[in-house]
């Protein structure tokens, strides 16, 4: 698992991450998500 967190502007910031998963006998998984934080107060995601 990892993310950064960027900053777009002075309130608001962009945190993408990602979630890699092997199991044996299956394919890799990969998750892909996002959420923008603003004003360090309020978080949105997909």
């Amino acid at each position: 698992m990892g993310g950064y967190v960027f900053n777009v502007s002075q309130s608001v910031k962009l945190k993408p991450s990602f979630l890699t998963r092997l199991v044996s006998g299956g394919p890799l998984q990969v998750d892909v998500a996002a959420n923008v934080l603003w004003q360090d107060k309020f978080s949105f995601g997909l």
